[in-house]
């Protein structure tokens, strides 16, 4: 065979390659493009989309190339990052019509009507607007013509992440009704604090009501939050227009320990003691006093009025109880922060302050205000450095120092404010104490940005390419000579028989040369060719006879078979294929257990999938290793390259029954199915499709991939790059 470096089919290998895996998976048996319209995914939890886009019979009216296409950027809606919603508005004519959204892209994941992601349909009985939106919390679609768009706005919207209070039009405040019942709802989590509210429809204040359903001038709900991280649900009837608000119990935290009974509890260590309840203070921080008289106490932190949640502060007894002891009658003040679950108290802890510019942007209600503990600073594993974190400090310049049991003239450090400036929301600052040397650091680190985990699939110029699928001998017959493949007697024996539809019809590689001007012309630029190696003329016998025209009885996988032409007449074809810019594809057809287990060559079981392409996988005995004994069938030609002769690197497993693993053992409909668990077989076919890509071939098609073992397949494509 003659040898010829390709650069060029590396890449066309590593796209057959991929989608060889690929087709494995998904138990396809060849490549094949279609179209279809993808089922809708209705999951539960899913990544942040990168895009959101409108689709729908719609499309076309707003600018769109063509209908239901979910990668058209003009249908695409904007995400409001204020609101944590995808929002567009489309001017529609007058029409029915219907839509949903597409995400990324691609129907892989695509939302309507709840629960089956069914198309939704809207009527626009006027030329208008309309804003349609998707919340990917709860993977909701609507629009404002077939919804009432109804929020909740008042004096807590800051709290949940509002731009500010009393705004309509901020949608984390939305109140959905995906079920249809006519009852909109909406659930956050608040803290402690008197809040007031109202319903406002359509993002403004045009129409809204308040208690007992009135419009325009209702009077405000007013709802209290006793415990932080309270639940916090809104229902609203829209045909009533009354809005419900109920308060769930929240956390709430309890000073417990030996000094309950001193401060009023009727028993110590009760963790449901309402006596010894500790006060919310603000930013994840609980504060209380209690006036204690002289003596040693022990006590811990305990919330929501039980044992199951726990801790204590850094000066620890044996029994992991915080410790203080006092010498005269003492107010003493106890705090906990569930932001790092510390527990301090001013007998035993510096309590620590950032105190300055910042705190009024993170709840207190002034700068500089030693007494708000809000930026309390707390040494969770008591090596001496105190720690104030977080990550909600708008973009700006800010100054602090650090100040001392809740008051100024404490000592505070350092002498002179220490600046600082936060260039990008969500940054994360992180202000440090020593008590040991009273230095001070603040560091700001601009917040992590995850790459999108849902990225356009890979593409490969190839995938533009226009295939010509051809078995040569149906296409055309330009040298009649060939016609026998140089064999002697009747069709039984060479073949060929134009008037049956099971032999050979004389197409070869001539007929294919001569017309590659006509596939030119049609546009056509990569062929795909049907096995062409030399095959077994003829198989069968009497009316189950046919010839091998089509390739798969191949005896010899290093020449052509002389009923299509030479390798001479291949290397011509694929020069002047390549002169009018086409590429030339062949066909691997990897010919491809029951419950009987394989034995070595002593009579021993073995499971061959635990040596799957290992040197030391057994040695076999055609008379003792199979469940049927392999013979070679009289007058089978011999096969090329040699080790294909060897009757015990094949399965020997009848023909497959295409269910379980029978579908990787079995024959395939009589053609005999080759070991590929085996390293040999593995080495020598990538030893024989490496010759053939020397010699010019631009790729590969793979056929009956999910018949093969996928280790196989592994090793096999990356070889023969």
């Amino acid at each position: 065979m003659q040898q010829k470096k390709l650069y060029r089919f590396l890449p066309y290998l590593l796209l057959f390659a991929t989608l060889t895996v690929s087709l494995l998976l998904l138990n396809s048996y060849q490549f094949t493009v279609e179209a279809k319209l993808a089922e809708d995914v209705l999951t539960d939890h899913t990544a942040p989309p990168v895009g959101v886009a409108l689709v729908g019979d719609l499309q076309t009216e707003i600018g769109c190339a063509g209908d239901w296409t979910p990668d058209c950027a003009t249908s695409e809606l904007i995400y409001d990052e204020a609101d944590d919603v995808w929002q567009g508005k489309f001017a529609l004519p007058v029409g029915n019509y219907e839509y949903k959204v597409a995400l990324n892209d691609s129907w892989d994941e695509s939302y309507g009507t709840p629960p089956d992601g069914g198309n939704i349909s809207i009527s626009v009985t006027v030329a208008s607007t309309v804003t349609f939106y998707y919340d990917h919390k709860n993977h909701w679609v609507t629009d404002n013509l077939n919804e009432v768009i109804a929020t909740v706005p008042g004096s807590y919207q800051t709290m949940i992440g509002c731009p500010g209070d009393w705004d309509p039009g901020c949608l984390r405040t939305w109140l959905q009704d995906p079920d249809g019942n006519g009852v909109y709802t909406f659930t956050t989590i608040a803290m402690p604090g008197d809040f007031e509210g109202k319903v406002a429809i359509n993002e403004s204040w045009d129409e809204n009501y308040g208690v007992g359903g009135v419009a325009g001038d209702g009077d405000n709900y007013t709802f209290t939050v006793v415990n932080a991280n309270s639940p916090l649900d809104f229902a609203y009837d829209h045909v009533s227009h009354l809005l419900t608000i109920t308060v769930g119990a929240g956390d709430s935290v309890a000073l417990v320990g030996d000094l309950q009974t001193e401060l009023g509890c009727a028993d110590d260590w009760d963790p449901a003691c309402d006596a010894t309840g500790i006060a919310y203070f603000g930013n994840q921080v609980w504060r209380d006093v209690f006036t204690l008289a002289a003596g040693d106490w022990q006590y811990k932190i305990a919330l929501n009025d039980t044992w199951d949640e726990s801790y204590s502060g850094n000066h620890q007894n044996d029994d992991g109880n915080t410790t203080i002891s006092l010498t005269d009658t003492t107010a003493v003040n106890f705090y906990y922060d569930h932001k790092t679950h510390a527990v301090l108290d001013s007998v035993m802890d510096d309590i620590a302050v950032a105190t300055g510019s910042l705190q009024d942007e993170l709840g207190c209600s002034a700068e500089w205000q030693p007494e708000c503990v809000n930026t309390l600073m707390t040494d969770v594993d008591g090596d001496g450095i105190y720690v104030f974190e977080t990550d909600m400090l708008p973009v700006g310049s800010y100054e602090f120092k650090v100040a001392f049991n809740e008051a100024w003239g404490n000592g505070e450090v350092p002498a002179d404010n220490v600046s600082f400036s936060v260039a990008a929301e969500d940054s994360t600052v992180t202000i440090t104490w020593n008590d040991a040397t009273d230095d001070v650091t603040v560091d700001v680190a601009l917040p992590f940005v995850l790459e999108p985990v849902i990225a356009p699939p890979p593409r490969h110029p190839i995938q533009g390419d226009v295939f010509y699928f051809v078995m040569p001998d149906r296409f055309a017959n330009a040298d009649t000579s060939n016609d026998q493949g140089g064999l002697t007697g009747d069709e039984l024996v060479h073949g060929f028989d134009p008037t049956n539809s099971g032999f050979y019809h004389g197409g070869d590689l001539a007929g294919l040369l001569d017309k590659l001007d006509y596939l030119q012309g049609m546009g056509v630029t990569a062929i795909w060719m049907t096995p062409m190696f030399k095959n077994q003329p003829v198989q069968g016998e009497g009316d189950n006879v046919s010839a091998a025209y089509h390739g798969y009885w191949i005896t010899d996988f290093t020449q052509f078979d002389p009923h299509f032409g030479t390798n001479d007449e291949l290397e011509l074809l694929i020069t002047e294929a390549h002169s009018r810019s086409i590429k030339i594809f062949f066909d691997i057809g990897y010919v491809s257990k029951e419950d009987f287990p394989y034995r070595d060559a002593d009579g021993n079981e073995f499971d061959d999938r635990n040596f799957i392409n290992d040197p030391a996988f057994p040695e076999l005995d055609a008379a003792v290793s199979f469940p049927y004994t392999p013979f070679v069938p009289d007058g089978r030609p011999t096969m090329v390259p040699e080790w294909l002769n060897d009757v015990t690197l094949y399965h020997n497993r009848g023909n497959s029954t295409f269910v379980q693993e029978n579908s990787l053992y079995g024959d395939f409909y009589g053609l005999d199915d080759i070991f590929t668990e085996r390293h040999e077989v593995v080495d020598g076919m990538i030893d024989i499709y490496k010759d053939w890509v020397d010699f010019g071939v631009d790729g590969f098609r793979i056929d009956t991939v999910k018949h093969v073992n996928a280790e196989f397949w592994m090793e096999f494509a990356p070889a023969i790059l």
